[in-house]
């Protein structure tokens, strides 16, 4: 039997996009035998020009899921937003974030908890109703709150405006909140810094929803539910092979369980106490992982053994310390790839592989694609 042709189509911003990928790609190479290629949710028409048996897509644009729709190709969408388009749907469970959420933040003194929706607020979120709903069980009165900062990581907003400033006098001392978007929770962190509001003790914040490294980022770190994005990959591809094994099969949801916090310094205050050995190797990869460094370095660096160090990286992030690495060398050589003229080879050594040769096996082995394809996918023009 020949093998499977499937696009997966992702949305490169709002998710850890990578965790997804890997995970479909998991489930294509040891599950089923598929011919994968991966494209961004600005590509209708290379949909169309690859002809797949299967299409798995992440992306919130309503039009192009109802164009990608109208080829009648199997389909499963992996966006848990309302949408008018009846598809297959593996969802991450909205409640089970908000009651992981709620059961975390109630378990510090802070009486006042606010809720903090990713986007106007909706009666019916489901991520409210459970962060609501395990609030009250545990004794407390959950309150939704808009605040002045954008989702959207492109826009600015001064962190000591004038709104901002407004919003922070309209919050209790001391206040917890539950950001749904750990962009605007970046940016919380941020103003709260710079008008003198301490966190964790007179504000504490937790995130959610973005790669949870970003949670990384601050100062202080940023607490987050962990959203298991690779295993939303992996189920929607499951789904996508009954689909295609069986025919047309009833509307399906399957919903993703969450049930895990990430916990660091923005609500420390009345839980466990952070990893210092794993957050002072993850500084050093971060400032280093475009110089060449290996585990041999981190392990020399922070005064360790390997085994403790994987071990600890293991417990935090689910991986070995090798493949964060890796992993923010992708991130950037898919920047790069995408952003500038920079040569193959340019890339490879700007983003820490060394070479192009090096870089293609890295991204032939975690994304089923060179970088040249990569870099033509990735720049070819939106339809009209």
């Amino acid at each position: 039997m020949s093998q499977r042709r499937v696009t997966i189509c992702l949305e490169q911003i709002y998710c850890d996009f990578h965790s997804i990928l890997q995970g479909a790609l998991r489930y294509g190479r040891e599950t089923a035998d598929w011919d994968v290629t991966f494209t961004t949710n600005h590509f209708f028409e290379s949909l169309v020009d690859w002809k797949p048996e299967g299409i798995i897509t992440h992306v919130r644009d309503e039009a192009l899921l109802e164009r990608i729709a109208s080829l009648s190709i199997p389909l499963v969408s992996l966006i848990g937003w309302p949408s008018r388009t009846k598809t297959h749907r593996v969802v991450i469970d909205e409640e089970a974030v908000g009651r992981v959420a709620a059961t975390h933040l109630c378990d510090n003194q802070i009486q006042s908890i606010f809720y903090v929706p990713l986007g106007s607020f909706q009666v019916d979120d489901p991520c409210w109703n459970g962060f609501q709903v395990e609030a009250e069980k545990r004794g407390r009165k959950a309150s939704p709150i808009v605040t002045p900062f954008p989702s959207s990581n492109d826009m600015i907003v001064d962190p000591v405006s004038d709104s901002v400033a407004q919003w922070f006098q309209r919050l209790p001392i001391p206040a917890s909140l539950f950001v749904r978007c750990d962009h605007t929770a970046m940016r919380i962190i941020g103003s709260a810094n710079a008008m003198g509001r301490e966190i964790p003790n007179q504000l504490s914040i937790l995130g959610a929803g973005t790669d949870e490294r970003v949670g990384l980022l601050t100062a202080p770190s940023l607490s987050q539910v962990r959203i298991p994005f690779e295993s939303l990959g992996f189920e929607g591809a499951a789904l996508l092979e009954r689909i295609m094994l069986h025919g047309t099969l009833e509307t399906t949801e399957v919903k993703i369980p969450v049930s895990d916090i990430v916990v660091r310094r923005s609500t420390l205050s009345g839980h466990s106490p952070v990893d210092p050995l794993f957050e002072e190797a993850m500084e050093f990869i971060r400032a280093n992982y475009t110089k060449g460094i290996s585990i041999k370095d981190v392990v020399r660096t922070i005064g360790t053994s390997r085994s403790t160090l994987e071990r600890r990286f293991r417990e935090h992030l689910g991986v070995v310390p090798t493949d964060e690495i890796v992993r923010l060398r992708l991130q950037l050589a898919c920047e790069l790839l995408s952003n500038s003229e920079l040569t193959l080879r340019e890339v490879g050594e700007q983003s820490g592989f060394g070479d192009g040769r090096t870089l293609n096996h890295a991204m032939q082995k975690q994304f089923g694609i060179s970088p040249q394809d990569y870099r033509s996918q990735s720049r070819r023009p939106k339809p009209e």
